[in-house]
């Protein structure tokens, strides 16, 4: 599932919602690190291809959330 991102419309957003964005990515980070404390040992047995695959997926996820969150407030 590969999609490609408008990065000028990308930008605009981050600037725009600058604190709220580092906000959200932020406690997003934390809440997943308290959801899964294993997660360190797991990262750190995997080879560094994988970790870097891994760290890529997670931030993309968060991205999309945080895109979402957005969206639905400016629906709202």
């Amino acid at each position: 599932m590969n999609q490609e991102v408008n990065l000028l419309w990308f930008d605009k957003l981050v600037n725009t919602h600058q604190e709220e964005f580092s906000d959200h990515m932020w406690n997003a980070l934390r809440e997943f690190m308290e959801w899964n404390e294993g997660v360190t040992e797991i990262f750190n047995e995997l080879d560094h291809e994988d970790a870097m695959e891994y760290v890529e997926k997670f931030e993309t996820r968060l991205l999309q959330t945080w895109i979402k969150s957005i969206k639905e407030k400016a629906n709202v």
